[in-house]
């Protein structure tokens, strides 16, 4: 049998101290909601459970009365909330219960993100950092009332499967991804023009950059179907779509 090199033992040993410490946090993040919830529960936090609880009394997902900010519900938390309302009438278990789902949710996209970007062996440690609360803005905003968990779900998806397309071989497989994409981006789109703004502007710029930077390379081949140009038209129809989105919302 071959032994392993010290660096396959020196990956292997990071690896599960990785694991280790992503079980750990979880667990601890878990047991702290349970024990201190209750503790900083401020009007907005309060106004998304009620909401919540509405849509779980046979209201509609998305609903055009009720505003947070300049922003509808749309992709949100009333999803999970609401969902868990329909089984459990606790309101501090709906929370956290409905905390731990948007988590895992989190923690599946950003896998699937982790595989597209080729860095699979690297997941546990990015995981973990993603719910270590590295400060009371992050943890109050998105590990606690959980306000931000949908938006940095919703970007991390979209690139995934961004980056899928862009390395996907069956056009079958690319089809259904764009098809997800436009869809997708309508229906953020929808819930206002945050995503525009740190998602969409910066794909379409960051694509645009790339093509500008092997413009010369490009004219010269006259590739108009390269990937690099194909990637930049994607962004612009899924930036369009959104638009779109925005347009409705408003």
């Amino acid at each position: 049998m071959k032994s392993k090199s010290k660096a396959e033992i020196a990956n292997t040993l990071i690896k599960m101290v990785s694991c280790i410490w992503l079980v750990v946090l979880m667990g601890g993040l878990v047991y702290f909601l349970y024990r201190y919830l209750d503790l900083e529960i401020d009007d907005d936090s309060g106004a998304e459970m009620v909401l919540s609880h509405l849509i779980s009394k046979g209201g509609p997902f998305i609903r055009h009365d009720w505003y947070y900010s300049s922003e509808i519900r749309i992709i949100n938390t009333q999803l999970v909330y609401s969902t868990v309302f329909r089984f459990l009438q606790n309101w501090h278990v709906v929370r956290i219960v409905g905390n731990v789902i948007m988590y895992v949710i989190l923690l599946v996209v950003m896998w699937y993100l982790s595989k597209q970007l080729h860095i699979k062996y690297s997941f546990p440690l990015f995981a973990a950092v993603l719910i270590l609360p590295i400060s009371h803005d992050y943890y109050l905003n998105a590990l606690h009332s959980a306000y931000l968990l949908p938006h940095i779900t919703l970007s991390g998806l979209m690139l995934a499967m961004f980056l899928h397309y862009s390395q996907a071989d069956k056009k079958k497989m690319q089809y259904f991804l764009i098809a997800g994409l436009n869809v997708i981006s309508f229906f953020v789109g929808l819930g206002g023009i945050r995503h525009l703004i740190v998602f969409f502007m910066p794909l379409l710029l960051s694509c645009v950059f790339i093509v500008y930077q092997a413009r010369h390379e490009l004219l010269q081949k006259k590739a108009i179907r390269d990937i690099r140009v194909v990637r930049t038209a994607v962004a612009l129809e899924l930036s369009m779509a959104a638009f779109l989105g925005f347009v409705v919302n408003r």
